[in-house]
């Protein structure tokens, strides 16, 4: 499973089931499936007796979207909530850490939350980031926050 349909049972995403999604490594078609194809293995694991990818997967999956011009790592627009991956291997720099920072300020001037994990938060421990994650989003913000100008 992958997707939005991985999403779902992660519970990153709120309502109802979306249809089922999985991520193979060959074109298949098959009716009432959204298959994806992978060049490369997927990152997946096992929850609940259920094939899916991983949270880090998942989280990349439903994102990489642009905001302010740029594209951020993932970005729930109707939850006003912006996350960035960050590994020491390509945020170790003072260049990627400025453009964290400066991602960090734009995306809090858009009005969004703004969230931040490591390979660690995601790969080796991910019961924490998961239970925040599932905190904002099931706060329902739909409305779009409007930015103070102090």
């Amino acid at each position: 499973m992958s997707g939005r349909a991985a999403g779902h049972l992660w519970r990153l995403l709120r309502g109802r089931a979306p249809g089922p999604e999985v991520t193979a490594g060959t074109s298949r078609r098959i009716e009432g499936i959204k298959v994806r194809r992978a060049r490369r293995a997927v990152q997946a694991t096992t929850w609940r007796g259920i094939p899916v990818t991983t949270v880090a997967r998942t989280l990349v999956d439903l994102a990489n979207r642009e905001a302010g011009g740029r594209r951020v790592d993932c970005r729930r627009p109707e939850h006003r909530l912006a996350v960035e991956l960050g590994g020491y291997r390509y945020h170790h720099s003072r260049h990627a850490g400025e453009e964290d920072r400066r991602r960090e300020r734009e995306a809090r001037a858009r009005g969004d939350e703004f969230r931040r994990y490591t390979y660690g938060d995601v790969m080796e421990g991910p019961a924490l980031m998961v239970a925040e994650l599932h905190t904002v989003l099931s706060r329902g913000r739909s409305a779009p926050a409007t930015p103070s100008r102090a």
